[in-house]
């Protein structure tokens, strides 16, 4: 079994819900905010506007289309179906869709960097520092129904233990803050050496981190990084 993904994704969402803008609630009806944007063009890995206002994403989601007919796109801060907080919705259309994060984030939503601590061997500049991971869904034509995930990633399934790949993780941070240090473990039951890598730098507002799994014979290799491995995919789940 791998190593947990990232320290910090251990906590799930909480907070209003429902389709439309950032932050509306459960019986908002509008999921096609984000749509429009005069302050700058994304990409698919995300970039902020000119003027700082948004992070957006553009981007198209491969093998989409043998997925459940979708028809929007939600990025939310996910707890569970009746308990989450929207930060943006999109027409998905032929696989493509857009999303315009706030730079302005309810620091309610937020949760400590470090949980319940920072292993030894992890430096953590700023363990005051509060983030949340987005999760993306897709909806169905009505927009009333999740019917998928989206990933940003190289892997093909859900379950790739086993497999060498790449995940790409939006989050959002209160405060600047970086997280370094390495180290090794063994497993003696199954034969298994495990390596954590982590050089993570987040601003303050919108970031993207990357994890990178490589597995030679019986070692794994985690490292976590501001660094695009390159590969990574929009994948519909």
């Amino acid at each position: 079994m791998l190593p947990a993904v990232v320290l910090w994704m251990a906590v799930a969402g909480c907070g209003d819900d429902g389709p439309g803008g950032s932050g509306t609630d459960k019986n908002s009806t509008d999921s096609e905010s984000g749509t429009d944007d005069e302050n700058g063009t994304g990409d698919e890995n995300g970039t902020d506007s000119e003027d700082g206002t948004v992070f957006v994403i553009e981007a198209r989601a491969d093998d989409w289309d043998n997925a459940f007919p979708l028809g929007y796109v939600e990025a939310q801060f996910h707890k569970d179906d009746d308990d989450y907080y929207l930060i943006a919705g999109s027409r998905f259309e032929n696989g493509a869709f857009r999303l315009e994060f706030s730079s302005m984030v309810d620091e309610r939503f937020l949760y400590p960097i470090m949980g319940a601590g920072a292993p030894p061997w992890l430096k953590v500049s700023n363990p005051d520092a509060k983030v949340r991971e987005v999760e993306f869904f897709g909806l169905n034509e009505k927009g009333g129904y999740r019917v998928a995930i989206l990933k940003y990633t190289t892997f093909d399934t859900h379950d790739h233990d086993f497999e060498s790949g790449s995940d790409g993780y939006f989050l959002y941070a209160d405060s600047a803050v970086t997280l370094i240090g390495s180290t090794s473990e063994f497993d003696a039951e199954y034969g298994i050496t495990a390596e954590y890598e982590y050089n993570v730098s987040l601003k303050k507002g919108w970031n993207v981190v990357y994890q990178h799994i490589e597995i030679e014979g019986m070692t794994i290799k985690l490292t976590l990084s501001n660094k695009n491995p390159g590969g990574l995919k929009w994948k519909v789940k």
